[in-house]
């Protein structure tokens, strides 16, 4: 009798254990860590209808139940999994409208009371480009066609092998060997080259384009940066050559004497993170070195009394380009400029109008701009915010709506998968 009392005793406790487990954890216990992005956002058309599509990849910790039997008392054990969603945000507001998850990379034979093997940790994807009503992409190192409606998965690489006998078993291992040309072009294993459209999803031999033809060497033959976009401080306003320098960058711009800073002014002086700028009217005259070449080159750099200084100040410019984005009604252009110059800087945009008058100034809740899509009355943008507290330093990155009628935006925090405080 005694015997029987000390059993059921254990199994009271043992019950009670597992009750506990139960009411605290659940069967299962789920941490997820902040999503970060994968590859390089893109703008997707459906319907003539634009979306801005952001690949994001996601670990999740899940505290797993094991055991619980006659022989064992259970436990849990840590699993580890990553996660691939396609999200697609709407243009005027920032947010997004549909998540789709793509993929799940994680260890499917974890069983006891060990942890999973971490499997996919490495693994990383890119959208490749849209033909139609498909757009392609690489996740895990394979390619991927999904529907530019609502990312439904339309073909993997299993598919193409299936539809296509000179697929089987040739795909690449590089993602390298992927690329985008009005569909998806594949360098097979035997150094083959096919693209593959998504109406059919065959593959057809690739041949690619001729290289364009070189233009023709410069006078100056000078080199732009390395790093970083361009820093655009010379535009056409109102008539008028207007250029936002500082006093030394301006000094460099007119000692031009062969019209290298004019015809090539990403090769004037930049003063970098400390530079505050103001607005000068720029001159120029027909060069007299060469009689055979005719060019212009700047001979005066005026400040303009009465106007602000900008920290960083440079023309926004139209992506892949160094042309500064022209407004209308009323005609002017966009300067970005920094707020500051410690860690609580942030990027500024203020609207000048053609007699240099301010009419709206924007402060966008991002340390660094990366990105930018633009549209007749907004502009869209993605970058990094980094934050300091009790010596913790948290990068994320916001994606910013902006009107350019009146500087409204609104925005959202990929990491936080919310709209950003104001």
């Amino acid at each position: 009798m005694k015997k029987a009392g000390v059993i059921l005793g254990a199994l009271g406790a043992l019950l009670f254990t597992a009750l506990i487990a139960f009411t605290f954890w659940g069967p299962m216990r789920s941490t997820l860590r902040p999503p970060e992005r994968a590859g390089q956002a893109m703008l997707v058309l459906h319907e003539q209808q634009p979306r801005l599509w952001v690949l994001l990849k996601q670990e999740e910790q899940r505290q797993v139940s094991y055991g619980g039997g006659t022989r064992s008392a259970g436990g849990f054990r840590s699993d580890t999994f990553f996660h691939f969603d396609l999200q697609a945000h709407d243009v005027r507001s920032a947010a997004p409208v549909w998540t789709k998850r793509l993929l799940t990379l994680g260890d499917s034979q974890a069983s006891g009371s060990r942890p999973s093997r971490v499997i996919g940790s490495s693994a990383g994807g890119r959208m490749l480009g849209q033909e139609g009503d498909t757009v392609w992409l690489l996740l895990d190192g394979e390619p991927v066609a999904v529907a530019a409606a609502d990312g439904t998965v339309k073909a993997t690489a299993a598919t193409l092998q299936e539809k296509n006998a000179a697929l089987k078993g040739m795909l690449p291992a590089t993602p390298d060997l992927y690329a985008f040309d009005a569909g998806l072009v594949i360098t097979a294993a035997d150094a083959q080259r096919y693209r593959v459209q998504g109406a059919t999803l065959a593959a057809q031999p690739y041949q690619p384009p001729p290289p364009p033809p070189r233009a023709p060497p410069s006078r100056w033959q000078s080199m732009r940066p390395p790093f970083g976009g361009p820093v655009v401080r010379l535009t056409r306003l109102g008539g008028a050559w207007i250029g936002l320098y500082t006093d030394r960058e301006a000094a460099d711009a007119v000692n031009d004497e062969l019209g290298m800073r004019f015809n090539e002014p990403f090769t004037i002086l930049d003063e970098g993170a400390l530079a505050r700028r103001t607005f000068r009217r720029a001159v120029t005259a027909p060069s007299k070195r060469y009689h055979d070449d005719k060019h212009d080159v700047l001979t005066a750099m005026t400040p303009i009394a009465g106007t602000p200084a900008y920290l960083r100040g440079q023309f926004f410019h139209v992506p892949g380009t160094e042309q500064p984005l022209a407004m209308a009604e009323p005609a002017g252009v966009l300067v970005q400029h920094q707020t500051r110059i410690d860690a609580e800087g942030r990027v500024a945009l203020t609207r000048i109008d053609t007699g240099l008058r301010a009419l709206w100034t924007a402060t966008l809740p991002m340390t660094e701009l990366e990105s930018r899509w633009i549209s007749p009355k907004q502009v869209l943008l993605l970058g990094t915010e980094q934050t300091m507290k009790d010596g913790v330093r948290t990068r994320e990155e916001q994606l910013v709506a902006l009107d350019l009628a009146d500087g409204k935006l609104r925005s959202w925090n990929l990491q936080k998968g919310q709209a950003a405080a104001p």
